[in-house]
């Protein structure tokens, strides 16, 4: 038996088009519900006090989707994060989904946890056999031990098991942005568990957006900018500066998928104001921009044929302080273009400062 192929529904930055208004209208229902956390799922019915050994525990019904139905640890990673239940748009936006229809951690039989590759499972492909993943439910703490890694296809199931045993997913290559048509899943089997009634009051929460581009209202209300609305190819996402300790605390929360939404709406919105050739509000974008030299100035036609490739640079103190994108080959007006496009990001504004063609 096999869960069923929504364990791959999931998606790199095509997370990116989340950001549209509808899915921003959800974020914030969400925010407001703050998961309910002091009542995060039904009341345990049958329960063993402190027992510790390989005791399952009992299947409970599934809880509704966005509430919180554990809390992640993965020492070897310095990853702690909340998870909640459903692996849509909008929950993997935030943190790490419980796929629904698989059973909870803990449970017997094979639970599946996802997160967006660009994010909390960016190096999910370094955990070694042995490490160790803990998961806290309403039920209980379980602890697994990682088993074996492995790379299905995005229509291939995960076999199912009969004893407690816990799989995390995550798109690969694991760098990659947008759709891929692979799943990079690490396996780990039940070692240990205690079964109590330990409140998740005190989950880690994740953030919710605090990047914003540079683009004035009267652009942003005009053009097309989320990825929802327009097309661009798969793409890959890498980091500079920083290592370890401090790009795990970084990668491990939405902020990555965050910033490169926000990269990518300005370069839309830098492109369809140059095309139109509105100067005046291409110089709201960039003080600096003329037409001379413009590679989308007046342009009657523009595509991205390749793959665009982002690197973000994050300084030693942990924050993100520039953003570069190289489409390697952008057709304008029936000629091909190598495009790079560099951005600042002070404090939680990201604003674009450089658009080159060669």
């Amino acid at each position: 038996m096999t869960i069923n192929r929504l364990a791959y529904l999931m998606m790199g930055v095509g997370a990116l088009a989340l950001a549209s208004p509808l899915a921003l209208r959800g974020v914030d229902q969400w925010q407001q519900a703050r998961y309910a956390a002091r009542d995060p799922h039904p009341q345990v019915q049958r329960i063993s006090s402190h027992h510790t050994g390989l005791l399952a525990a009992p299947v409970l019904p599934e809880p509704a989707t966005g509430r919180v139905v554990g809390k992640l640890v993965i020492p070897d990673l310095q990853l702690t994060t909340t998870v909640i239940q459903g692996t849509s748009d909008t929950q993997l936006l935030l943190a790490p989904g419980h796929l629904p229809r698989s059973v909870l951690p803990g449970e017997p039989g094979l639970s599946v946890i996802a997160a967006h590759n660009a994010t909390y499972f960016h190096q999910i492909n370094q955990l070694k056999l042995g490490d160790l993943i803990r998961v806290t439910t309403a039920q209980g703490v379980f602890t697994f031990r990682v088993t074996s890694h492995t790379i299905v296809g995005e229509n291939q199931g995960l076999p199912d098991s009969t004893a407690s045993t816990l799989a995390l997913e995550a798109c690969y290559p694991l760098d990659a942005l947008y759709f891929t048509p692979t799943r990079y899943v690490v396996f780990a089997k039940l070692v240990d568990s205690q079964l109590t009634k330990e409140s998740l009051t005190h989950a880690v929460e994740p953030a919710v957006w605090p990047y914003h581009a540079n683009i004035p209202s009267f652009i942003s209300n005009h053009y097309p900018l989320w990825l929802s609305q327009n097309s661009l190819p798969m793409g890959t996402l890498r980091y500079r500066g920083v290592s370890g300790y401090r790009l795990a605390s970084f990668v491990h929360g939405p902020s990555p998928l965050n910033i490169t939404a926000e990269a990518i709406r300005l370069l839309e919105a830098y492109r369809y104001t140059s095309q139109h050739t509105q100067l005046s509000w291409l110089q709201a974008i960039l003080s600096t921009a003329t037409s001379t030299g413009d590679p989308f100035w007046g342009a009657s036609s523009v595509s991205f044929s390749a793959p665009v490739r982002l690197t973000l640079t994050i300084a030693t103190a942990g924050q993100p302080t520039g953003l570069t994108l190289l489409a390697p080959n952008v057709t304008i007006n029936d000629r091909a273009h190598v495009l790079s496009v560099s951005y600042r990001i002070v404090r939680h504004r990201i604003s674009l400062i450089r658009v080159t063609s060669y």
